[in-house]
């Protein structure tokens, strides 16, 4: 359901700061929702025609089927409350009570914008039979000496009812705690484990990081289906090595593959230029220089296409430095650069969450420590004063614990996000260092092709010559050059 233009009703009451342009409700107006932003606010109008920025967390949406109902008899709409029987008359002046989102009784004095779950005394009047009290973890409702159901409290070990992707609405009211403006929307104020949620399975909080419960695990949805994307399956850690550092293992060693090739194609460089000098050396030798005829040109030929052929494996080493060696020794120079970049950023990241999270631990254990005070107080049935002063630290604690689930929170989707795009760079940086390399090694089969197309054509001309042999023609060559006379001598004569 889109929220521009459509109704909400308040949740709770919203009071802005002093200088910001919001809009002032109380628990159970209603507001037409004029503009979104995706930092979390809404701007609205009332029935009355103020206008102003309010958190989304703060309301919710009125189905459009009860919109036209809304309007058409706006004085009969309600604010969400649920008073218990018997209750409502026995709250002090300017208190009511509501339910929060999941069914829960809460209570508001719309004077002085004090909330509490438990429901306040009139002063000089005795405790309610009604008033919650603890008792080995549970909230116990006594009535004439009855006990009815009992509810499980969170305790110190509770989980973090938060996903990776989403943060959930409050589920406790609070008047000091207000969304920030600059809080991005997906990092809203998150949910608490309440007392009314025994039979939810909590989520599993490792290595500082929360995870949904496994029964939930299998809701969740790739990011990038079908594509085996590295952004989707290096979440956990493995031991005591992050997810992405196993990432980034296999990256840094793709670099020193890089590496690797890099030094053996210098070696493949330095061994032609080495072939090369030895194949001009033996060229200029004179053995069998002497040799004549067809068969010593054939001679002289072998040992002209040896000159070529150093002439070509010495440019093929210096092809092989430069258009193969250079460019993969600085790529790999970026790419380390780029490693550790991204390496920090998640460091840093990681160790913020631990330390938020400390402070949710500290923050539960404060609020542990008021709530035992004021159960104490209560049970000791101290002066109003003395209860509303002992709840408001303990509303204090809650919104102290709040706070500090939302900074969490906000830590970790940062941390989410940088996982995500850093993952996804990686995918792009292996990408190319692989279509580099294969670039490179096209790149080698087409220069040593090159290499032996100019060989071959060498030895053509050596495969020419060395047909043209002819002992006869060299017979003919010899006599004619050296021959010392055709006149044979005859027989000797008596005169």
């Amino acid at each position: 359901m889109d929220a521009e233009g459509s109704l909400c009703q308040a949740l709770y009451d919203f009071i802005p700061e002093p200088g910001e342009q919001g809009l002032a409700f109380e628990a159970g107006d209603f507001v037409r929702v004029l503009q979104t932003a995706e930092d979390g606010w809404w701007e609205g109008e009332r029935a009355g025609g103020s206008r102003g920025w309010f958190p989304a967390t703060y309301v919710q949406l009125v189905e459009e089927e009860n919109q036209t109902e809304v309007q058409n008899h706006p004085s009969d709409a309600q604010p969400i409350r649920s008073p218990s029987p018997g209750q409502q008359e026995t709250l002090p002046p300017g208190w009511q009570v509501f339910l929060s989102p999941d069914g829960r009784p809460y209570y508001v004095n719309r004077q002085t914008s004090e909330t509490s779950w438990d429901a306040p005394v009139t002063p000089g009047s005795p405790v309610s039979p009604t008033t919650p009290t603890k008792k080995q973890g549970y909230d116990v409702i006594e009535t004439d000496g009855e006990q009815k159901t009992p509810e499980k409290t969170p305790d110190q070990d509770d989980k973090i009812l938060q996903s990776p992707k989403k943060v959930t609405a409050p589920s406790t009211p609070s008047s000091s705690s207000k969304q920030l403006k600059e809080t991005p929307k997906s990092e809203s104020m998150p949910n608490i484990k309440s007392p009314d949620t025994k039979g939810t399975e909590q989520n599993n909080v490792v290595n500082h990081l929360t995870f949904p419960p496994s029964s939930s695990a299998s809701d969740q949805k790739l990011l990038k289906p079908g594509d085996y994307s590295y952004c989707d399956y290096f979440w956990t850690d493995k031991g005591n090595l992050p997810g992405f550092h196993v990432l980034l293992e296999k990256q840094l060693q793709g670099k020193q593959m890089t590496k690797e090739m890099a030094e053996y194609f210098t070696e493949r460089a330095a061994a032609e230029e080495a072939y090369a000098r030895t194949l001009t050396r033996l060229s200029q030798n004179l053995l069998a220089s002497q040799e004549e005829g067809t068969l010593g040109d054939s001679w002289s030929e072998v040992k002209k296409s040896i000159a070529q052929e150093a002439e070509v494996h010495h440019r093929f080493s210096l092809k092989v430095q430069d258009d193969i060696v250079k460019p993969l020794a600085q790529f790999r120079e970026t790419f380390k650069k780029d490693m550790k970049k991204m390496e920090q950023h998640i460091a840093d990241h990681r160790k913020q969450i631990q330390q938020k999270y400390q402070g949710i631990n500290k923050a539960k254990a404060a609020l542990a420590e008021r709530q035992k005070e004021l159960d104490q107080k209560l049970q000791k049935h101290k002066t109003e004063e003395e209860l509303k002063k002992a709840r408001r630290k303990s509303t204090a604690a809650g919104d102290s614990l709040l706070k500090s689930v939302e900074q969490y929170n906000i830590s970790q989707s940062k941390w989410f996000e940088e996982m995500v795009s850093s993952t996804l760079e990686l995918e792009r940086l292996e990408g190319e260092r692989v279509e580099m390399v294969t670039g490179q090694l096209k790149k080698y089969v087409s220069l040593r092709r090159d290499v032996d197309k100019e060989r071959g054509q060498v030895l053509a001309s050596v495969e020419d010559k060395i047909g043209e042999i002819s002992p006869d023609s060299d017979r003919e060559r010899f006599v004619k050059a050296h021959g010392t006379g055709q006149v044979r001598p005859v027989d000797y004569k008596l005169a």
